[in-house]
């Protein structure tokens, strides 16, 4: 437990928190919105900061983070606590919402030390939402790029501005998950009130910060399934991230069908990666459909690439696979 660095004390006696977008004004008592932020001791306190509610080893891939360092090992790691509002869509499924009894507190340091010992090239802030375990990942995208290992998160995208601007200097990576592209669908799955700064934070990451981005929209059968939904995500994406940005469409509550269609809506739409759920879906040169990157049931094989381009026709590919070598091919209307 540690004080928050972004509060803001107000007249009467409240303080407000300033790490996402909810930026609860909190009594003394109160808990916010997450679960894991409170006021108490007369300041707002991260009150699951450290503690560690899932921890694991594996390819990248595992993070649905399919064109970032592909097949390197990472060390994915998560605390507790979501943005997402409690009893509302997909918030009552979340399994890291409330600290476990007997949860192990895991310093930043101590973080990047065993991805370091257990030959992790990264480390992947996931399973809960960074954006309210915020001290503990920024401190930990700081040493973990000190120590040269790539950063990335798995977020929803709810930061308040301010936080991100603290963290984004330090990322390599992101993976986004979205919920559609209108009112209705955030506030049925979220709650989120202000869901079109999500994708404003998003562009900014991807334009201004140069960090790898990828999508995962979560299907959800009549809420946000629908062709021009979809497609609408889609030509967003093409323009303010780059259609090279990969699209993964993952169902919640949509059949298989509903998934199929919503990827041949984002195809058309001008995304050129899109995929759905299982493994078994290689990476195809946009251009010639040369498979550079195949994927199975074993490790993941990146072949036929060159300077992240397709060696069969040269066509860029939008890969980030050098830590010290970012991909700077920024084409919005490709």
């Amino acid at each position: 437990m540690r004080s928050s660095i972004l509060q803001t004390a107000l007249t009467d006696g409240r303080i407000r928190c300033e790490v996402c977008r909810w930026r609860c004004e909190l009594a003394p008592g109160e808990t916010g919105c997450c679960r894991v932020r409170s006021h108490r001791d007369g300041a707002i306190m991260a009150d699951a900061d450290s503690l560690v509610g899932a921890a694991t080893i594996g390819p990248i891939e595992d993070h649905r983070l399919w064109h970032f360092f592909p097949d390197a090992q990472a060390l994915g790691v998560g605390s507790f606590g979501t943005p997402l509002v409690p009893d509302i869509g997909l918030s009552s499924a979340h399994p890291y919402v409330v600290p476990t009894p007997g949860a192990r507190e895991l310093a930043a340091e101590r973080v990047v030390q065993f991805a370091e010992q257990r030959l992790c090239r990264g480390v992947v802030w996931t399973y809960n939402d960074p954006a309210v375990t915020f001290e503990w990942v920024l401190d930990g995208v700081k040493l973990g790029r000190a120590a040269s290992r790539f950063t990335a998160i798995t977020t929803s995208g709810y930061f308040a501005p301010a936080a991100f601007a603290l963290l984004a200097p330090y990322l390599d990576g992101m993976r986004l998950d979205v919920y559609g592209f209108s009112d209705r669908a955030y506030q049925t799955l979220t709650g989120y009130r202000d869901w079109r700064a999500i994708f404003k934070l998003a562009a900014e990451a991807r334009q201004r910060w140069n960090i790898h981005m990828e999508l995962v929209l979560h299907l959800a059968a009549g809420i946000n399934d629908s062709d021009t939904e979809v497609a609408t995500l889609g030509k967003w994406m093409r323009v303010a991230l780059g259609a090279l940005t990969p699209l993964h469409i993952l169902p919640t509550t949509a059949e298989a069908d509903q998934v199929q269609r919503a990827i041949t809506a984002a195809k058309a739409a001008g995304v050129s990666y899109v995929f759905g759920p299982g493994n078994n879906q290689p990476t195809r040169c946009p251009q010639c459909t040369w498979a550079v990157v195949e994927r199975g049931d074993g490790p993941t094989q990146v072949h036929g690439v060159v300077d992240d381009a397709c060696e069969n026709c040269g066509t860029a590919l939008g890969l980030r696979l050098s830590l010290f070598r970012r991909n700077v091919r920024y084409d919005a209307a490709a």
